[in-house]
């Protein structure tokens, strides 16, 4: 598995720290991509940014992300279909896996890309983490749809995409009660395979909260007690 540090430690190094001296402390200031609620919420997901980090809860932000870095606020769609990445159960595999994506998201100087949104058709809250912003904003027009606004927080289903890794997974792990996770690298990083992926996690989740149904002997039906 992969060791990682305490939470209290990666947060520490996500979030910088305030110059002090004996009569008062200046924060360094907030600017895009330097949002320290995002930032401290990332670390909850296992990522401790190393550059600048944008998040993209509505499809305008990720049309002036575009025309910003890309030159063009050309959004692609989900072209053509996949099926979504394999569930791992094993949690040692899981962590490797995961660890492929998060070493990529945690190189000096990455630019990551966060896109949320409610999977389709549900109220299920879903977070893209990249480095490829094409793909967070084919994620926010099609992938995921626009929910209420709230701070920068977990959410329920996280998909860590990281095209330039070097070595190629996917799979979809469900580490805790009411948490999906999707983890797409190298070539399985593509809109259809996150897209069927979420739905798959999202569905999965929605089923597994439903209420269950209590046990009720068939008539007739001997059973001791």
């Amino acid at each position: 598995p992969r060791a990682g540090l305490p939470g209290a430690a990666r947060r520490a190094l996500a979030v910088p720290r305030a110059n002090q001296d004996a009569d008062f402390m200046v924060w360094p200031r907030e600017r895009p991509g330097r949002d320290y609620d995002l930032n401290w919420s990332l670390n909850g997901d296992g990522v401790t940014p190393a550059g600048d980090a944008f998040r993209i809860h509505k499809l305008s932000t990720a049309v002036d992300l575009l025309a910003q870095f890309a030159g063009s606020d050309e959004i692609a769609p989900v072209a053509g279909t996949a099926e979504a990445a394999p569930v791992v159960d094993d949690e040692d595999e899981y962590e490797e896996i995961l660890a492929v994506a998060v070493d990529v998201f945690e190189t000096a100087g990455t630019t990551l890309f966060v896109s949320e949104g409610d999977a389709k058709g549900t109220r299920m809250p879903c977070r893209v983490i990249t480095t490829d912003l094409a793909l967070a904003a084919t994620a926010m027009k099609h992938i995921v749809e626009r929910m209420p606004l709230k701070e920068a927080i977990e959410l329920p289903i996280t998909c860590y995409v990281a095209p330039t890794a070097k070595e190629a997974v996917a799979a979809i792990g469900f580490p805790k009660d009411g948490e999906a996770r999707v983890i797409l690298t190298g070539p399985h990083a593509t809109a259809p395979k996150l897209d069927a992926s979420v739905a798959f996690a999202a569905a999965r989740l929605i089923e597994e909260d439903k209420p269950r149904e209590p046990f009720a002997p068939d008539e007739g039906d001997n059973y001791m007690f």
